[in-house]
């Protein structure tokens, strides 16, 4: 839709181009017809004496009517504006959703058959914004990465390509399921998820090809261009010339709602500046966070959870502990040396990541029996050292201990 800031009032009065999200130049030939009819009838007027008018009363009770069709035409077609887009937000909320539960369910199967799956929902979206707009799908037009070859020209010469790749993800998810990648309840969500996908879809659809009947559509046009041409007739004897700005402005108001009403029936369309559901920034938003939940899953399974309260807070972690945090998590348990051996900066980050478990786990266990075997290691020294100070007769003292200073009151005599 026109994108304008609301907070700007005067600015709807110096947008009236097409390209700026106007309906103006839509309605324009229509208000030169009746102006044409206004300008005519004031020269039969004025020149030939031709006696011009209407009574008020009747066209008056005309236009009331006229206003339950405009309010009826307008309501009919934000309806199915409002169902488009909630079925557009079902659609991408759907595949966010399926996204994060595949790469999180699946991560113990076949990386490649999680892949097809993240790629497929991503085809799904695109492949539904080109049937939404009745558009055909173009090899050269396919995002990289998106669709293969084959792949595209197996769907172009199909009508309902985004239900054939909800099969392939079906498919797919079988697969995951056959090798025990994912659990029984795991694949129910999963399917419950398509499901969602195919709904959107066929929503998205019916409100794409869903108008309103023509019996409506006669009734409205007509009685529509029967008003406005007439309301010259009415207007002339009253205020002479001054008929012509009057009508201008009826003919705007009317043939504008109307020409806003067809607009908004057909929300997938796109016009000049005007776009009613901007399908762009949503499916584009949708491949943005899916692409952020892949990188994340990947981060997760190398050990690099960004999102634990650690690394997130900058003020508590100096630049050289994250870096040396980070270089921990892609260590694996044989290269990582014992904590003696380490710098005082990867002992703080080693500590931390242990504390909020963002190691993976087989290196935190290495890490927990070479702190125990150290500490095992002190407690023998110390009790090895306390032996030899007993049998030497003498206790070796401690630097931080206090001297024992005698009481004068208390000593005897």
């Amino acid at each position: 839709m026109g994108r304008y800031n609301p907070s700007k009032y005067l600015e709807v009065f110096y947008r009236w181009l097409p390209s700026q999200g106007s309906v103006f130049g839509a309605i324009m030939p229509f208000m030169v017809a009746t102006l044409a009819v206004n300008v005519v009838l004031l020269v039969l007027k004025s020149e030939f004496k031709t006696k011009v008018g209407l009574p008020l009363s009747a066209h008056s009770i005309f236009g009331f009517l006229l206003s339950f069709l405009l309010v009826m035409r307008t309501t009919m077609a934000y309806q199915r504006y409002m169902e488009g887009y909630a079925a557009m937000s079902l659609m991408v909320r759907s595949a966010r959703t399926a996204t994060r539960e595949i790469l999180v369910a699946g991560s113990s199967g076949s990386d490649a058959s999680v892949a097809r799956c993240v790629r497929y929902i991503k085809a799904y979206l695109f492949v539904a914004t080109k049937h939404l707009r009745s558009e055909a799908l173009e090899l050269e037009e396919v995002p990289d990465g998106l669709l293969t070859a084959r792949e595209t020209n197996y769907l172009a010469p199909r009508s309902r390509r985004s239900l054939l790749i909800i099969g392939w993800l079906a498919i797919e998810v079988e697969a995951l399921h056959s090798m025990s990648a994912i659990s029984d309840m795991h694949r129910l969500h999963l399917l419950n998820h398509l499901q969602a996908l195919t709904d959107a879809f066929m929503g998205a659809t019916r409100a794409r090809a869903m108008f309103i009947p023509f019996p409506f559509a006669q009734v409205f046009i007509v009685s529509l261009t029967l008003y406005c041409f007439s309301l010259p007739i009415v207007l002339i004897p009253i205020f002479g010339r001054w008929s012509v700005a009057l009508t201008a402005f009826a003919c705007f108001v009317i043939f504008g709602t109307a020409e806003v009403a067809r607009r908004l029936e057909s929300a997938f369309e796109q016009y000049s500046g005007f776009e009613p559901i901007p399908l762009d920034l949503i499916i584009t938003a949708a491949f943005d966070d899916i692409d952020a939940y892949v990188a994340q899953f990947s981060d997760f399974r190398r050990g690099l959870t960004f999102h634990r309260k650690a690394l997130d807070d900058a003020e508590a972690v100096d630049d050289a502990t994250r870096g040396t945090w980070i270089g921990l998590n892609s260590l694996a348990p044989e290269e990582l040396g014992p904590p003696g051996e380490m710098t005082e900066a990867e002992n703080v980050a080693l500590g931390m990541a242990i504390e909020t478990d963002t190691v993976p786990h087989e290196i935190s266990v290495a890490v927990s029996e070479l702190v125990e075997l150290d500490e095992a290691l002190e407690r023998a020294r110390s009790a090895a050292g306390s032996g030899m100070s007993s049998v030497n007769g003498s206790v070796a003292p401690d630097e931080h201990e206090q001297p024992m200073v005698p009481n004068e009151s208390t000593m005897e005599p």
